[in-house]
């Protein structure tokens, strides 16, 4: 898999053409090109994405400090700007919909490897 910064600057450079993004909507830097689940893969979403975890039972006072400090960063137009440039999205989550995140893509992501037959080495 490349980044897509620098797939971006490949595409740009004329050396590739961009036929589908994999994240669910498209990417603001590829207005034209369609997402895969628009194409080929209805309901298919592959995205990387970052977040910050902390050890189980953290006091909830520390969640939430953490929790108004990223939000309040990733409010701030630079880092969005930072961010977009990178042809990337983003989208804030909060602590309990993160978690949901989590869970969703563990169970999807398990059932999409048991039905490959993906064994560990």
């Amino acid at each position: 898999m490349v980044d897509a910064g620098r797939a971006l600057a490949i595409c740009r450079a004329g050396r590739l053409k961009a036929l589908a993004v994999s994240t669910p909507t498209r990417v603001a830097l590829l207005p034209n090109v369609p997402t895969l689940a628009e194409t080929v893969a209805p309901g298919l979403q592959m995205e990387a994405w970052l977040g910050i975890v902390g050890p189980a039972g953290m006091p909830g006072d520390v969640t939430s400090k953490l929790d108004q400090a990223i939000r309040e960063i990733a409010a701030m137009s630079q880092v969005q700007k930072r961010i977009a440039d990178t042809g990337q999205n983003l989208d804030y989550l909060p602590p309990e919909q993160f978690r949901e995140r989590l869970r969703s893509d563990q169970e999807r992501l398990g059932i999409a490897i048991r039905d490959a037959g993906i064994q560990p080495n």
